[in-house]
């Protein structure tokens, strides 16, 4: 009901907007063209609009009615990615802004059918960037970020101690990681790669509860039916979390680079230290990680894909 109140609103002032723009000075004061305005006032509002253009498409092809609901819409795909609401409002409202900034600085150079061509061009770019990254076979890389007002307790203010960055940050890549195979995003794009840091986060260490725990999904949650989520995914759910890539950047944990490599396997660990962020302002790090790797009981093989080769051949690189 909230969501249609404001689309109703937002449409009459829009069309307002068009019908009375030419007697209210904005085509003198701001040297709008008249036949641009209905473009602009469009842009205002493309993100909802070609958002649902979009989703009815894609409904219509899977022989779906368009005005069946489900949970493709763009908001709905950075939520389960691990983005916040707060986060995932912020981050549409920007590309709606930016679409709107582009066409009205740009609006006096074009006529209208040119300009409502851009438009459509601009706002289809934000979508064709997610398929593009799996197109092209190349990694993502994904760091974890909180910040001290994420609190430890729901009664405190702030956290204590910095075990947001201690704690949090490892729990912050796990999340992420959780949502991006629940929400079927590994089944849509099979060639995806992603690079978790920190020797992905808690999941390895958790591998029992990740995968047997998990296995129960639903029975711990009344509210709703979680059971469908893992009837939703083409293959078992811990597959989808070994096939990350992790990175041996560990603080100088020698534990946490075995249980990636154990995890991932031997071809999904890559080299990292987390320079410069070591009390020494770099060095440290880096020749602590080379100690841990070169005393592993480990194979020259397996050494040598971790220093480069694992590199080599996730980024397509040649040397």
């Amino acid at each position: 009901a909230g969501s249609l109140f404001i689309g109703f609103w937002m449409a009459y002032f829009l069309i307002h907007y068009i019908s009375t723009a030419s007697t209210a000075n904005l085509v003198d004061v701001f040297s709008i063209k008249l036949e641009n305005i209905p473009v602009i006032a469009i842009s205002l509002i493309s993100i909802p609009v070609l958002d649902t253009l979009r989703v009815m498409l894609v409904r219509i092809l899977n022989k779906k009615s368009p005005f069946s609901a489900d949970t493709n819409h763009l908001h709905h795909i950075l939520l389960n990615s691990g983005m916040t609401h707060l986060r995932t409002s912020l981050f549409l409202t920007f590309i709606n802004c930016f679409n709107c900034v582009v066409i009205f600085l740009i609006e006096p150079n074009f006529n209208s059918k040119e300009l409502t061509l851009i438009y459509i061009i601009i706002s289809l770019a934000w979508y064709v960037f997610f398929e593009y990254m799996n197109s092209i076979d190349k990694p993502i890389w994904m760091h974890p970020s909180r910040g001290a007002n994420f609190t430890d307790y729901l009664t405190e203010e702030q956290s204590e101690y910095e075990i947001w960055w201690t704690f949090g940050w490892p729990y912050e890549t796990s999340a992420a990681m959780a949502r991006l195979v629940f929400s079927g995003l590994f089944d849509k794009y099979p060639r995806l790669k992603i690079i978790t840091h920190h020797a992905g986060g808690m999941v390895p260490f958790f591998e029992g509860r990740v995968g047997p725990g998990w296995d129960q999904m639903g029975a711990r949650t009344t509210d709703k039916d979680l059971k469908k989520v893992l009837k939703s995914l083409k293959r078992p759910h811990l597959e989808y979390f070994k096939e990350y890539y992790a990175d041996t950047a560990s603080f100088g944990s020698q534990k946490a680079i075995e249980h990636a490599i154990e995890f991932f396997g031997e071809n999904r660990v890559l080299f990292a230290s987390d320079a410069p962020f070591d009390p020494e302002g770099g060095p440290m790090y880096i020749r602590e990680t080379i100690k841990i790797l070169d005393r592993m009981d480990i194979s020259d093989e397996l050494r040598e894909k971790i220093y480069q080769d694992n590199a080599v051949e996730l980024l397509g690189l040649s040397l």
